[in-house]
């Protein structure tokens, strides 16, 4: 038996130190919520890319590249238990022991499962179709977003063919819910429908805009698996997808249509003034009313008025503001009449102000933009232009998508302004930049917050006339246009969904006071009903962002660089506008303490 050895007092007191300190190291690691936070995090971005398939090929994850979502009532259910599973599960992290850059996505995290959980009582996916959206055109311009290399794609894509009679038997399951519940769209939204699938429907397979993968991409296989792939696809467009088309049709023309409601806003429905607040709530990130929504329309609208008069003068037009809109809207001067040379402009645009970016953005995104055409089925419907993000692992560039469609409604004026909002400076820089940063949680490089967005494109419209762009006192003009275009959607937007205006209404009021073309005004106004409070965004997020961009110049004086500005905004992703808020003022504070 071996002795026993006592310890000294002065050794035990160093153990007890020693132990001390152990024990303290291992509660500060297990008090350490970030991992766990994380985990979160990651399950959370895994279950967005699962739940919608064809976001993640947006995406450029081709995992999920043979799926269509799931989008039965059951599995919207089964969707927000998992998101209320996660919202408990963050409450239980301590939130305070996080460093502070885990502390915003924290918060971002916790905005975005709120929002989410609040939506899912509306129910919208019971109403899922406008001229604007909806699976007639969301599937595709899912072509928009593949990238066809090898044989695996096309068996993928085969799938998906394959799986969109289901989800079409989804959708009107989930509209015949909403028409039990009196959840219907408005009936101006839903009309120009079923023209749009004709556009679409074909007897011919070898014809379908399904069908393209195999003419534009036949290069890139061996003739047998050409062979192979081609047959597949003529089989699942003729039996599949074309019939599910035609069943839609049916339904939306002689079942859907009829029982769609007279009235324009959201007023209409039983819970329409609750899901409109919600709505301004999501869209702006920030407690405003209609009342004070309406007011900062009409005030920004009479800054805009009185800058556009002043042009009027410089230009030395005899007549009032109405007459100047009527010459720019009259004068062939103003507008293309080829396509070709539309786009070739928006190119060399594009082109002038990319040269121009490193002067004021220290941070520029290596993903390029593109220009391309909005395709024939959508473009009577669409808007002047937008954009579609670049895939993140490089495959698909940034695409600044343009309307060629009735050229007399495109003019030449407008085309500086659209350009800086829909791709450089504006959706390009700002959605590239955030897919591309390092140190975020994947669900912040791809989240959206319309107010923080779309508020930089509009700001982003202004930023390149302190470049010297805008030069021709007509294109300032339509800078002035497109901007007043927003001040007036404030009012309107309120107007149709809150204070009960019809369409013609608003329709009166855009013309009185932004000066668009006549298929412009409609296009929108249509917009704005079939896509509640979404339009509140650009302006409110505008404001914001040149608000603090004036408060940071009056602290910062002569320290102040709109380089390191511009990257400040940018180099957290897309954040609701109280965060940007405080990120700036603590930035402020920082650069004032240097």
């Amino acid at each position: 038996m071996r002795p026993v050895r006592l310890l000294s007092v002065k050794t035990l007191a160093a153990i007890a130190v020693c132990m001390g300190v152990i024990a303290m190291s291992c509660a500060k690691k297990a008090a350490d919520p970030s991992p766990t936070l994380h985990t979160l995090f990651s399950e959370y971005f895994e279950l967005q890319m699962k739940a919608w398939p064809t976001w993640a090929t947006s995406l450029g994850d081709k995992r999920y590249d043979s799926l269509l979502a799931d989008i039965s009532s059951a599995a919207y259910d089964k969707y927000y238990t998992a998101l209320q599973d996660y919202r408990n599960r963050l409450k239980a992290i301590d939130r305070e022991a996080l460093a502070d850059s885990d502390r915003v996505s924290y918060d971002i995290f916790e905005l975005r499962l709120d929002q989410s959980l609040e939506a899912k009582k509306f129910r919208d996916w019971t109403m899922p179709i406008s001229q604007q959206d909806g699976p007639h055109l969301d599937f595709p311009s899912l072509l928009n977003s593949i990238t066809f290399v090898g044989e695996s794609d096309y068996i993928n894509y085969h799938k998906r063919l394959l799986a969109f009679p289901r989800y079409i038997d989804q959708t009107i399951d989930n509209m015949r819910e909403g028409m039990s519940a009196k959840l219907v769209a408005a009936q101006i939204n839903v009309e120009p429908v079923p023209a749009q699938m004709d556009k679409i429907i074909v007897t011919d397979p070898t014809k379908s805009v399904f069908y393209e993968p195999i003419l534009a991409n036949a290069a890139k296989l061996d003739s047998a698996a050409l062979q192979r792939v081609a047959a597949q696809l003529h089989d699942a467009i003729a039996n599949g997808v074309m019939p599910a088309y035609r069943k839609l049709r049916a339904f939306v023309a002689d079942e859907y249509l009829p029982m769609c409601r007279k009235e324009y806003g959201l007023w209409a429905l039983a819970d329409g003034a609750e899901r409109y607040a919600y709505l301004i709530k999501y869209h702006t990130t920030l407690p405003l009313t209609p009342e004070q929504i309406t007011e900062i329309g009409k005030r920004d609208l009479a800054e805009i008025h009185a800058q556009m008069d002043s042009i009027i003068a410089k230009v030395n037009f005899k007549g009032d503001r109405a007459k100047f809109i009527e010459f720019l809207h009259s004068d062939k001067r103003f507008y293309h009449t080829d396509p070709k040379g539309l786009v070739a402009d928006y190119t060399a645009i594009l082109d002038s102000i990319s040269k121009r970016m490193p002067e004021i953005f220290g941070i520029l995104p290596k993903a390029p933009c593109l220009v391309k055409v909005i395709e024939e089925y959508r473009a009577p419907e669409a808007t002047t232009a937008y954009y579609q993000g670049p895939a993140q692992d490089g495959s698909r560039p940034g695409v600044y998508w343009v309307n060629t469609y009735d050229l007399p409604s495109r003019p030449k004026y407008e085309m500086e302004a659209l350009s800086f909002h829909e791709s450089i400076p504006g959706h390009h820089l700002q959605i590239s930049i955030a897919q591309e940063l390092t140190g975020l949680p994947e669900f912040r490089k791809h989240e959206w917050f319309t107010a923080f967005g779309e508020g930089w494109a509009l700001y982003s419209e202004r930023l390149p006339k302190e470049l010297g762009f805008y030069s021709d006192p007509y294109s300032d003009f339509g800078r002035l246009i497109y901007e007043a275009w927003r001040a007036s959607r404030l009012v309107v937007d309120c107007g149709i969904h809150y204070f009960k205006w019809d369409r013609q209404q608003a329709i009166d009021f855009m013309k009185a006071n932004f000066g668009g073309t006549d298929r412009n005004i409609i296009n929108e106004v249509d917009r704005y009903i079939a896509s509640p409070g979404q339009a509140l965004g650009y302006k409110i997020g505008q404001n914001k962002i040149l608000e603090l961009r004036a408060h940071a110049q009056a602290e910062l004086g002569a320290a102040f660089s709109l380089r390191d500005f511009h990257d400040q905004v940018l180099n957290t992703g897309c954040i609701p506008l109280t965060a940007l808020e405080k990120k700036i003022h603590e930035w402020i504070k920082t650069r004032k303490a240097a």
